[in-house]
């Protein structure tokens, strides 16, 4: 009566069957259906960064720049999949791209982005389980890639092209 077995079942349906009897040799038959899932969500663990804006006003970032590490119950590390998404836009579903059902695997910001943004980064397993992990990155601009420059250039003459020595000229 306290002896029982944990079965290791693979994923997939199958059926269980009880065979009862009693002392006088009647015996009853039930079989019941099930079938075992993977439900579990993959566990993902981000790390936070702080990244300078490119001389071209935007810098990317891949996915893989913010994962700490991963794991899932039944599928290996190494065949998880890994997408991200800024949180502004997140809707709380692993992300893909709307047209090639690719995973979204980069984000770039720009000048319009300084200071802490949030992302997503999500862990996607071989059934479609998923759950992601919200990490911030400090956008910054220490090289002045944002910052707007301008040059004046040039000569100050009558409408003659002679030279003006002295004059004021402004800039608004």
């Amino acid at each position: 009566p306290n002896t029982f077995v944990l079965p290791q079942i693979p994923h997939g349906k199958h059926k269980i069957k009880w065979i009862v009897e009693d002392g006088c040799g009647n015996e009853t038959v039930c079989e019941y259906p099930f079938e075992v899932k993977d439900c579990k969500k993959p566990t993902i663990v981000c790390k936070p960064l702080s990244v300078n804006i490119m001389q071209t006003g935007t810098i990317t970032l891949w996915a893989s720049d913010f994962l700490e590490y991963m794991f899932d119950n039944c599928t290996p590390s190494n065949q998880l999949t890994l997408g991200i998404v800024e949180e502004v836009v997140a809707t709380g579903i692993f992300p893909r791209d709307p047209v090639t059902r690719l995973p979204i695997v980069q984000v770039t910001f720009d000048c319009n982005d300084m200071g802490p943004q949030i992302i997503n980064l999500w862990a996607e397993d071989s059934r479609g389980n998923a759950d992601y992990c919200a990490v911030y990155v400090q956008v910054q601009d220490n090289m002045g890639s944002c910052t707007q420059k301008a040059t004046v250039a040039g000569e100050l003459k009558t409408e003659t092209a002679q030279g003006v020595s002295e004059g004021n000229v402004s800039l608004s």
